[in-house]
């Protein structure tokens, strides 16, 4: 049995097709916000502190309704700690990517973790990837590149590496999870990653913290909260339909990033990133689906 099976999964994946929207839109909205706090003055390390210490309260909140403080307890707390490592790494270069980053090229970069996913586990886990596969990597890779057309200045090379970077980071993060997922709830991994974060990203509060209007603190409180609702709207939509039915949906950040885009700072992204975005959502897709289809092979070989 399917370590993330629910009974009713098969009967209700409208409800969640529905969550995985409402995630992606809480994601891309909680990116929108550290971008706009940097515009006022905020550094993205301040963001990042706010986005863990807020949405802790939040997921402490959260799981008091459900009753579930009481099963926090793990046995497992240094692979926690090093998940939360990577993790913070991850956000930490995600955010000030997207300090860098137009919010559309931002969005589409980060639609290369299927392929960085696959690369890690060949590296990891000594997966064995066929011609096709590889092919398809190769053209993301190259879709990447249309983007952020090195040599011609059009977006920030410092912002597309930290960007790349994040989702490496991230990717790596979630072979972590998947390891962690063995023996511990969704929701007990997100509240040992959000506790042990705010020390880590509290370290840098030295250095960056500064005083703040009132409307820049409640676009922290925004920060938090938005993501904080959205990795638990993302975990929950798990548990009513699987990831392979849900996972397409995370391209719709794209929709919402440049709406944001265009409605906040007047910018549409430029030929090369609708060029560039198509490829590498298809090349992300097809790996995907070749992973997941390569993985119940060896499910039934077994």
């Amino acid at each position: 049995m399917r370590a993330d099976y629910n009974p009713d999964f098969e009967m209700r994946p409208g409800y969640g097709i529905v969550l995985r929207l409402i995630a992606i839109l809480l994601l891309s909205s909680m990116v929108m916000l550290v971008k706009v706090a940097s515009d006022m003055g905020v550094h993205s390390l301040e963001s990042l502190f706010y986005r863990f210490s807020i949405g802790f309260l939040f997921i402490v909140f959260w799981m008091a309704f459900r009753g579930e403080l009481a099963s926090v307890k793990t046995k497992r707390l240094p692979l926690h700690v090093f998940r939360t490592f990577c993790g913070v790494i991850s956000m930490a270069l995600s955010f000030y990517a997207a300090t860098l980053l137009p919010l559309p090229e931002f969005a589409t970069i980060s639609f290369t973790m299927p392929i960085i996913m696959t690369i890690l586990s060949i590296i990891f886990l000594k997966e064995v990837v066929r011609f096709k596969r590889w092919t398809a990597m190769i053209i993301g890779l190259i879709g990447v590149l249309i983007v952020v057309q090195p040599g011609q200045n059009q977006i920030s090379l410092t912002g597309a590496l930290m960007a790349l970077g994040g989702v490496i980071a991230a990717s790596y993060t979630l072979i972590l999870v998947k390891h962690l997922s063995t023996t511990e709830s969704s929701t007990v991994i997100v509240f040992w990653y959000t506790l042990l974060a705010i020390p880590a990203a509290g370290i840098a509060m030295f250095f960056v913290a500064k005083s703040h209007k009132p409307i820049v603190w409640l676009i922290m409180v925004g920060i938090g909260l938005f993501g904080a609702i959205g990795q638990v709207a993302l975990a929950e939509s798990l548990k009513f339909a699987p990831i392979s039915l849900t996972a397409p949906i995370d391209y719709s950040n794209l929709l919402w990033s440049t709406a944001y885009g265009y409605l906040i700072w007047e910018y549409w992204p430029g030929a090369s990133m609708w060029i560039g975005a198509p490829i590498i959502i298809a090349a992300g897709l097809y790996v995907a689906r070749r992973s997941e289809s390569t993985k119940k092979t060896a499910c039934r070989m077994s």
